[in-house]
């Protein structure tokens, strides 16, 4: 597994484009995290 991290520059767009989202569909938030983060490793 490897290791890795954020920008704050990235955390706050993922934060706002997370946001927006989870206005609409909130398990689709979630979703779209998940995947941003799984293939981040």
């Amino acid at each position: 597994m490897g290791n890795y991290s954020f920008s704050d520059a990235a955390l706050a767009d993922l934060d706002e484009i997370c946001a927006s989202l989870s206005a609409i569909n909130p398990d689709v938030a979630i979703r779209f995290f998940e995947k941003v983060r799984d293939k981040c490793r």
